[in-house]
């Protein structure tokens, strides 16, 4: 089998351990890879990870490059970096992020393949209809793929026509355990967030601002995307006195190093959106404190992470200190953490469920839309 995985600028910088992941996992299943990711400066960073694979570069679409044309560019790359691609043709294009599903249908079309897309979160499940139209008049065979089962089942109530499989993401687990230091003066609070909702990532802050005079040594780090197109956060946060213990931080899922170091993570938006930088929080050892999100299965009940009780300051407060000064509670959630990701969540198993969906989409007995299945032709014609 050979893929072409194409992601938009926002999931390839933000996801591209994701993406490398299963570029290494699938290449070793025995698939042959080809990566398109933008024309931009933060590019060069996922660029940098295709050990296993091809990657070519396509323009973000403007006045000039409609979806379209950026297909027609892509493949005009591919025959140049393989002049027998008739010999080896892409079987599925596999889009991750709704900004390029545009792309992948246009580049499926030209190569005759079949489109595999990444459904993340609430608003890709929205764009269902209008995407599946798009695949219709296209002539392209669709299968679209969940992080876990909810997401599936929101897609059926979408009434989807294209199958849908789950094919939940993993991650590597360190080997090193770690265990809470109950002498740690010094503790420390990533928040992340969408810039979605102000709202919820005030009330978030207001509980830790509550935790921060109790404890003046805690460190506080917020996510940049929360203040992008909000100041009233920025103002909430001065109001709160917070601004002396916090850290605003750029991009803090593609750089979450840092992240991975502090105590805990605190996801307050419920915004059915999921992320590698909660699962790898699991693994490494941090404790996860949400809001309750229906469309992210790890966060719907308590288990993996600390759901948090209401939607307010004082239940914020309340979740982050029965974790701060209970030694023993904040133990047992690190190890529910990290073992539900080494049971559930591998990165392994990820790349395996994926193989093992797009096999049975490109298998002559699977059922496509109305039939449509496509025949080989050349790349462009």
């Amino acid at each position: 089998m050979r893929a072409l995985l194409i992601a938009d600028e926002s999931f390839a910088w933000r996801e591209r351990l994701l993406l490398s992941r299963l570029e290494v996992g699938l290449a070793d299943i025995g698939v042959a890879i080809t990566r398109a990711e933008p024309d931009h400066e933060n590019s060069k960073h996922t660029q940098d990870a295709g050990l296993t694979s091809t990657s070519i570069a396509y323009r973000r679409v403007g006045v000039i490059n409609s979806p379209r044309a950026q297909a027609q560019a892509m493949i005009d790359q591919l025959i140049r970096l393989k002049p027998s691609i008739d010999d080896t043709p892409i079987d599925v294009v596999h889009a991750f992020g709704e900004a390029c599903w545009p792309l992948a249908v246009e580049a499926a079309q030209r190569l005759n393949a079949f489109c595999a897309m990444e459904l993340w979160s609430r608003h890709s499940v929205d764009l269902i209809p209008r995407i599946e139209r798009r695949c219709q008049r296209a002539g392209v065979p669709l299968l679209w793929l969940a992080p876990d089962e909810p997401i599936r089942a929101a897609a059926q109530e979408q009434h989807c026509k294209s199958p849908c499989k789950v094919t939940a993401w993993g991650v590597h687990s360190p080997d090193t355990k770690r265990e809470w230091d109950p002498d740690n003066q010094i503790r420390s609070i990533a928040v992340l967030s969408s810039g979605g909702d102000p709202h919820s990532i005030n009330t978030a802050l207001e509980g830790v601002s509550n935790i921060v005079r109790k404890a003046p040594s805690t460190l506080v780090f917020l996510d940049a995307k929360a203040m992008v197109d909000h100041d009233k956060v920025w103002r909430k946060a001065e109001s709160l006195g917070l601004l002396e213990n916090l850290s605003v931080i750029p991009d803090m899922e593609a750089r979450r190093e840092l992240v991975l170091r502090c105590d805990l993570l605190l996801l307050p938006e419920a915004r059915g959106e999921h992320r590698t930088l909660t699962l790898d929080a699991m693994a490494s050892g941090m404790v996860v404190i949400a809001r309750r999100d229906p469309l992210v299965a790890y966060l719907d009940q308590p288990g993996p992470a600390i759901i948090v009780g209401g939607d307010d300051a004082a239940s914020w407060e309340s979740a982050i200190d029965g974790i701060i000064n209970d030694a023993a509670q904040a133990q047992t959630a690190i190890d529910a953490a990290r073992s539900f990701v080494k049971s559930h969540r591998r990165a392994s198993e990820h790349a395996q469920t994926l193989y093992d969906a797009l096999a049975w989409m490109t298998a002559r007995d699977s059922i496509q839309i109305e039939d449509i299945r496509p025949s080989r032709r050349s790349p462009g014609a």
